[in-house]
């Protein structure tokens, strides 16, 4: 057994476990496939997409690149903390598809072995977030278990950007992605109905919550949290809040309306294709609204004449076609070459 130095894509590296100041062994190691124990996986089952890494298995074989990050704690239990979606999707072969994915292994699987770990090394070795072939990036609620998990182990909101792979990219460089982490270390305040709400929303997109409510519930939980959660209660404002959310129609979607002001509008006009939406776009922004009007005045002759082409096309569908083919056959002997 020796101290792990190999970077492992997708597993916590040295700069992770140097937050908490830990100093951790590990060795490589193949084990048998039915030794491994999966459990508080941070995705929940139903976002596993397992049919393409089980295909991707059966084409190339399992890549020794990847190994499964297992731990041996106090129960002796061999528990999978990264790769949960590669051991079900082993667990979908069948024996003799299974012997020939793990023959360079000896039938085994390659695992990096971690013993006695703390909690807290745990739960960042768990925190699974590589993107390569046989890993899934987490969802939405994938994050938000993920960031309530390493909240508690102590980690900021930098750290936590940082081991779940959110970055923002600006003026050319790549930069931890705090806000979108503020936003699930919020809900992770949250009571419990609310977070189990948002859970439906994220894993099912039911509900009437969305994630654009979390700012404001967040606001109010902390404005009345020193005489109401600090008891676990929900104050009046909050309560009132939650039943406003609920009392929305429920249309599976989230909307957002954006305020369309005079510069958005000159933004907009400026790179539309037709004259008519460009003036229409520009008269808005004009506090008379005398060009506006002139537009509408035009706008209304054109409906009628519309109006009054499409009754032609309906009732005098073969004379038009007559005089359109006529027309045709006039344009193509102008334009033909003079004998």
């Amino acid at each position: 057994m020796s101290e792990q130095k190999v970077k492992i894509e997708g597993a916590a590296q040295e700069e992770d476990l140097a937050v908490l100041r830990m100093t951790v062994k590990s060795e490589t190691v193949n084990l048998s496939l039915n030794e491994l124990v999966l459990r508080n996986n941070v995705r929940h089952e139903s976002e596993y997409d397992l049919p393409p890494l089980v295909a991707s298995f059966k084409k190339n074989g399992y890549r020794p690149s990847a190994p499964i990050v297992v731990h041996i704690g106090e129960d002796n239990v061999r528990e999978v903390l990264a790769g949960n979606r590669r051991t079900n999707a082993l667990r979908c072969l069948t024996p003799e598809e299974l012997a020939e994915v793990l023959a360079a292994f000896d039938g085994k699987v390659p695992c990096i072995l971690y013993r006695n770990l703390t909690p807290q090394q745990v739960e960042i070795l768990r925190c699974d977030h590589g993107t390569d072939e046989d890993r899934k990036p987490l969802t939405k609620y994938g994050l938000f278990v993920a960031v309530c998990r390493l909240l508690m182990v102590g980690l900021g909101q930098g750290q936590i950007a940082e081991r779940l792979g959110q970055y923002t990219v600006k003026d050319g460089h790549k930069k931890a992605n705090r806000s979108l982490i503020q936003i699930y270390a919020n809900a992770a305040k949250l009571p419990k109905r609310i977070q189990d709400m948002l859970r439906i929303y994220w894993l099912e997109g039911k509900g009437k919550i969305r994630v654009s409510d979390i700012s404001a519930l967040t606001k109010i939980w902390n404005e009345e949290w020193p005489n109401y959660g600090i008891n676990g209660k929900e104050g009046p404002k909050f309560a009132a809040k939650v039943d406003e959310i609920n009392s929305r129609n429920e249309d599976g979607s989230e909307k957002t309306t954006a305020v369309l002001t005079a510069s958005k509008a000159l933004d907009r006009a400026k790179v539309m294709t037709s004259p008519t939406t460009r003036r229409m776009l520009v008269a808005a922004t004009q506090a008379d609204g005398s060009e506006l009007k002139q537009l509408d005045e035009e706008l209304a002759a054109r409906d009628q004449l519309m109006r009054q082409i499409d009754w032609l096309f309906k009732n005098k569908k073969n004379q038009i076609d007559k005089l359109l083919q006529a027309a045709a056959e006039a344009l193509a002997a102008e334009a033909a070459p003079a004998v």
